[in-house]
Formats: structure tokens, C-alpha cells, sequence
């Protein structure tokens, strides 16, 4: 069994945080394919993986997906915009509060 250095374990349990905020950088899609084959490698549970990702790029496909929203979460859904050039807005102000 390998175990892991002190700065792996801290990094691990003592600073990762969860991500709840926003930049106006661009995501390419390879980023986004990169992040999600590291993602789906994580553990499970009975050795299933329920991970679901739908990563949207325009506004029609925002609000295909709204009706399938839980309540709590059609606010901050609703108020983040994208522009042509791939650029998120978060113009009600909703990920700052």
C-alpha cells in the first residue's frame, strides 16, 4: 500500500473546497472533457457511478434543461447569462450573496 505525503494529504482534506463561485474565463471544451475524465474516476457507491453532467453552451439548450430544475436552484440558473464568446454574466447578483 502506497501512502501519500503530508502536502497530498492536506490538499486532499484539509484545503480542497467546494467550488461556488465564477470567472469570466472561457472553458474550452477540452478543459471541460479533462475535468470530466478526471471526475468520473471518483469513488462510488456499490461500485456504481450516478454522476451525470450536461454541459450547456447556449441559451435554448439553458432552457431545455429549466423545467428540470429544483426550485431552490431556478433563481441562479435563470440569472446566469452566456455571451457568443463563451463568457458567463451574473448580472441579479445571485453568486455573490
Amino acid at each position: 500500500m502506497t501512502v501519500a505525503d503530508e502536502k497530498t494529504l492536506e490538499i486532499l482534506f484539509t484545503e480542497a473546497r467546494s467550488q461556488n463561485g465564477w470567472t469570466d474565463q472561457v472553458v474550452t471544451d477540452a478543459e471541460l472533457q479533462e475535468a470530466y475524465d478526471i471526475a468520473k474516476w471518483g469513488p462510488t457507491s456499490m461500485n456504481i457511478q450516478p454522476f451525470r453532467v450536461v454541459f450547456l453552451r447556449s441559451l435554448e439548450a439553458k432552457e431545455r434543461l429549466k423545467p428540470a430544475l429544483k426550485p431552490g436552484n431556478v433563481e441562479e440558473y435563470v440569472c446566469m447569462h452566456t455571451h457568443p464568446d463563451g463568457m458567463w454574466t451574473d448580472p441579479c447578483g445571485v453568486l455573490s450573496r
